[in-house]
């Protein structure tokens, strides 16, 4: 900002304006212009910054020391290790892809060419599965039926079998 503080001042006004209207842009001309009148009170600001050369060098190894910066490090050896893995194995999963992409694909063209067989296949797979729990339902029902126990008084005599008072007595 300096230099072209120095190399403008001998300018005109409207000179000036339009050189830094060219460089930076008709936006940011007057912010420069008026950064550019008080350059001298900026100096001190960037000797500061020019002073600082390294320090956020020294910033990031002292962070890469402790534990934040060692997660960092296995995170990217983690990616690395996923990237490798994944360019070592894409030819196998792309051609696994590919197989599963046209089995589905094969289904899809079987079930829209036959709806009406597709229709009784699946109907007659609700009928079974109908049949099978209903055979369940009933098994179970008859075997509560047929057991001196049922289920039901069998888990609860087992709950409260600690009890004292269980089974209640029937004197009179």
């Amino acid at each position: 900002m300096l230099e072209i503080t120095e190399a403008s001042k001998n300018l005109g006004s409207a000179k000036r304006i339009g050189y830094l209207n060219d460089i930076f842009g008709a936006r940011a001309a007057p912010g420069m212009i008026s950064m550019l009148s008080d350059a001298e009170k900026i100096k001190p600001y960037i000797d500061i910054l020019e002073k600082s050369q390294g320090a956020a060098a020294r910033t990031a190894k002292i962070m890469d020391d402790n534990v934040k910066g060692q997660i960092d490090e296995l995170t990217s050896s983690w990616e690395d290790l996923n990237i490798a893995l994944f360019e070592t194995g894409k030819a196998n999963l792309t051609g696994l892809l590919r197989w599963v992409t046209g089995l589905i694909e094969a289904a899809s063209r079987f079930v829209t060419e036959n709806p009406k067989l597709v229709s009784s296949i699946l109907n007659t797979l609700a009928v079974l599965l109908s049949m099978r729990v209903g055979f369940l339902l009933g098994s179970y029902a008859i075997s509560l039926l047929i057991t001196p126990q049922p289920f039901p008084a069998r888990m609860l005599r087992s709950c409260y079998s600690a009890r004292a008072d269980w089974p209640p007595s029937r004197r009179n």
